[in-house]
């Protein structure tokens, strides 16, 4: 998932997509994509961070503290996700304003970053997890 994460920061720092002008029926259709692409993340990774904090507590568990270490950095993702949704707010103008704001969208650049980031120790964790499994 993280490779979508960095799709998603691609196309949040092409200015030229951007450039619309006063044409708000395409910053609109942007903001609608955004606003899934933010909502989804946050609401899987915040599901999986329940989920494997909740493994760890399991005494069948085979490590958990690997387990743990999982949910935190799932729980990084959701927060970094989170932070992003309060940077656009919730009422549709103003989030439309500020997609075409280029600081707003530097930030969430940064805030992808580091979900990125935490998704990909998550997916490396996960490895561990399996190979120990197997």
């Amino acid at each position: 998932m993280w490779i979508f994460i960095i799709l998603l920061k691609k196309a949040i720092k092409d200015e030229k997509i951007y450039a619309v002008g006063e044409n708000y029926s395409l910053l609109f259709e942007k903001m609608l994509c955004q606003s899934d692409a933010m909502s989804c993340l946050k609401d899987g990774r915040g599901c999986a961070a329940s989920y494997f904090n909740e493994l760890g507590k399991n005494d069948y568990a085979l490590n958990d503290r690997i387990y743990t270490l999982i949910s935190e950095q799932f729980s990084t993702v959701a927060k970094a996700i989170e932070e992003m949704q309060k940077l656009y707010g919730s009422d549709m103008d103003e989030m439309l304003k500020k997609l075409a704001d280029p600081s707003v969208r530097s930030k969430t650049c940064e805030l992808i970053d580091l979900a990125a980031r935490a998704d990909k120790i998550a997916l490396e964790l996960l490895k561990e997890t399996n190979s120990k499994n197997v």
